[in-house]
């Protein structure tokens, strides 16, 4: 017995070291709405006649009014999770996987400026629509050209 007792400790600390605690939350969350989906339609309204007539008797009994907490809570904390990574899936492909297919779709890589400082006698103009002129704090102009891989804050420079 106590062989038992050493190899499930063993296992349980190989899972905890290696599995982050917010996967086991989330597989508990889930355990939990598994199991009070499926024991409430047993306690507290069978799929008889006899269980049609309680149902009305059976829905308020506390037991019941927990299962159903537990059910409703569960399964919003579940759908909380599915937003949460819808939302991250679309932050990484915007952040992360946009300027990828950008690159590949126009073949060129990011572009890089030597000096984009402007004086005041600079009369060049370019007809190039996406260079932006401002202001940094030192009181120079500075231009700035955005691409979908470098995109230079004026005020940062």
């Amino acid at each position: 017995m106590s062989n038992y007792v050493t190899t499930i400790t063993q296992y349980f600390h190989c899972i905890k070291a290696n599995i982050p605690t917010i996967v086991c939350v989330y597989f508990g969350i889930v355990l939990a709405h598994f199991i009070c989906s499926n024991v409430y339609p047993i306690w507290c309204c069978k799929n008889t006649w006899y269980g049609f007539i309680m149902t009305p008797f059976m829905v308020v009994t506390p037991h019941c009014e927990a299962l159903r907490w537990v059910m409703h809570y569960t399964g919003e904390q579940i759908r909380n999770v599915w937003l949460w990574i819808g939302s991250y899936l679309v932050y990484y492909v915007t952040s992360s996987v946009t300027p990828y297919i950008t690159n590949f779709r126009t073949n060129e890589g990011p572009k890089v400026e030597e000096d984009d400082t402007i004086n005041e006698d600079d009369t060049d103009t370019d007809t190039n629509t996406n260079i932006e002129e401002k202001l940094n704090n030192d009181g120079m102009r500075r231009r700035t050209r955005s691409t979908a891989y470098n995109i230079i804050d004026a005020n940062e420079i």
